[in-house]
């Protein structure tokens, strides 16, 4: 099922990419988080790197650092700014971190997270795409989406993701299978935004 409002939008040739390669060392909250690849033509983040903000209109994908391969490790997605405050085109959660993100011709590999609007559970095999809603998590934030904060808990060692909804209960979400089919053994932070001034925040 598409995203309402998802735009989709043919990449430039030439595009300024932030990354990094890190890993991270143990579990618990992650006050390291921080927006590292993403195409700056279209977002662009704070001094610290905690907050990403779309500028331009269209597909605008980015994921964080760093990557997690083991423990259990907890962080909060906080929406700033959403467009009309719907949550449109605004899915907050993890992606497969074996697979590269390809900026240029907009692919990446797979992903799992929470769509704001609808409160549905979304998966696809392209992180810079919206996919497929597969189940409700939690109240839809169409209306409330400014100021709410989606809480993630991932064990890499049980294979477990759970989202939690400005403080709400958690709710099992299951875990991210490559391409290939396989669960795999390291994710990221993965955001997919649409409108211009979108804005997330890391929190620990």
């Amino acid at each position: 099922m598409a995203m309402e409002g998802m735009l989709l939008e043919a990449p430039t040739e030439e595009r300024k990419i932030r990354r990094m390669s890190t890993f991270a060392p143990g579990g618990g909250a992650d006050a390291s988080m921080a927006w590292a690849h993403y195409d700056s033509d279209k977002c662009s983040t704070t001094q610290d790197e905690k907050t990403l903000t779309v500028s331009k209109s269209g597909t605008c994908v980015a994921l964080g650092e760093p990557i997690l391969a083991s423990g259990c490790h907890t962080w909060t997605f906080v929406i700033e700014n959403s467009f009309h405050n719907w949550g449109d085109g605004m899915i907050l959660g993890v992606a497969d971190a074996n697979e590269e993100l390809d900026l240029a011709n907009l692919t990446g590999g797979s992903a799992i997270g929470l769509y704001a609007r609808s409160g549905a559970l979304v998966l696809t095999n392209d992180c810079a795409g919206p996919g497929e809603q597969v189940k409700m998590m939690d109240h839809p934030l169409d209306g409330c989406a400014c100021g709410a904060a989606i809480k993630v808990k991932a064990d890499l060692d049980r294979r477990s993701l759970t989202f939690r909804i400005n403080g709400g209960p958690e709710v099992e979400a299951g875990w991210i299978f490559t391409k290939g089919g396989h669960a795999t053994n390291a994710i990221r932070p993965w955001a997919l935004l649409c409108f211009h001034n979108d804005k997330v925040r890391f929190t620990p």
